[in-house]
């Protein structure tokens, strides 16, 4: 679903100190099989993570 290239909302676990944030309206970008981090772009506001 999320190669998808369609927007969706996640819930996700920060790595650095655990919080959890709720994303909507993300595109995943690509998936990164050796870390096993994806990285996603928020599309209200442009930001890469």
């Amino acid at each position: 679903m999320l190669d998808s290239g369609h927007p969706v909302s996640l819930t996700y676990c920060k790595r650095k100190d655990g919080s959890i944030i709720a994303a909507n309206d993300v595109v995943s970008l690509r998936y990164d099989f050796y870390t096993g981090m994806r990285t996603i772009k928020f599309l209200r506001n442009g930001q890469i993570r």
